[in-house]
């Protein structure tokens, strides 16, 4: 079996390289570090350079950062140099993690702000020819129009724009982001007891754009409940998406890496 874990944070507590000889010993080939803060983005440069092999990154700065960034004439120069710099020393294959949030308590300011820096990464990303990594929750729309003006238009042609990381959305959402070249990262949220409608949404999705991905420690699926979650325990998320969709894991961890070493050019 075969297994990439497709979004995986770390930070500096982390015993992150106990978790990767038990990912390894459990089939996996990669995992791709995720950023969106300083010290997001400077760990997941670290482990890569540890583990050049079994790690990549992505780079970029999330939506909790906006209010902070969204108007600085600085950030995405900034964000912009450190992806050259950093894409000559370690495998550098997206921008992210990038997107909307928006809880009950979230300001219009503050969806304002989320929607400028949005845009302003989806650029960088159009610039630099690098796939995106898009969080979205309760933002659904804004997404889709945002990613359609700004988005790659060339990756979109290539069917490689990006993922929508951590999918939780419906049928409808799946079907125009199906049209706009976006993956579909799957968490460990499919296992979960109350997750009958995403697993449905989940045996309709395009077995071609599926990636199973972590989002440790965050997340961890059945049975790993009340454990932090690290990439080893994708495999189970793994097989609960493989049973949706009529294969054994065996199948499905060759379907969904090789979608990934698509997606990210590896």
């Amino acid at each position: 079996m075969i297994l990439f874990d497709t979004h995986a944070h770390f930070n500096v507590q982390t015993p992150a390289q106990e978790q990767f000889e038990r990912a390894i010993a459990s089939g996996f080939t990669g995992i791709l570090a995720m950023g969106g803060s300083a010290e997001m983005n400077s760990c997941a440069i670290k482990l890569a350079k540890e583990n050049p092999d079994f790690v990549c990154v992505s780079l970029g700065l999330d939506r909790d950062l906006a209010l902070e960034y969204a108007d600085s004439p600085t950030a995405i120069p900034e964000l912009r140099e450190l992806l050259q710099a950093t894409a000559q020393k370690v495998r550098v294959v997206a921008v992210g993690e990038i997107g909307l949030d928006y809880r009950e308590d979230t300001s219009e300011l503050e969806k304002a702000a989320q929607r400028k820096l949005f845009s302003q990464q989806l650029q960088l990303a159009a610039e630099l020819k690098l796939p995106v990594s898009i969080h979205c929750r309760g933002a659904a729309d804004d997404v889709l129009s945002i990613v359609a003006e700004y988005g790659s238009k060339e990756l979109m042609a290539e069917n490689r724009l990006g993922v929508v990381h951590c999918f939780t959305e419906d049928v409808d959402f799946a079907t125009k982001a199906y049209g706009m070249g976006l993956y579909f990262g799957i968490s460990g949220i499919v296992t979960f007891r109350n997750a009958d409608l995403l697993r449905s949404t989940v045996s309709k999705l395009p077995i071609e754009r599926i990636l199973i991905e972590t989002d440790c420690p965050y997340l961890s699926p059945v049975p790993m409940r009340g454990k932090p979650c690290e990439p080893a325990f994708a495999r189970y998320t793994a097989e609960c998406v493989a049973g949706l969709h009529g294969l054994d894991i065996e199948a499905f961890g060759e379907i969904s890496t090789a979608n990934a070493r698509k997606l990210f050019a590896l």
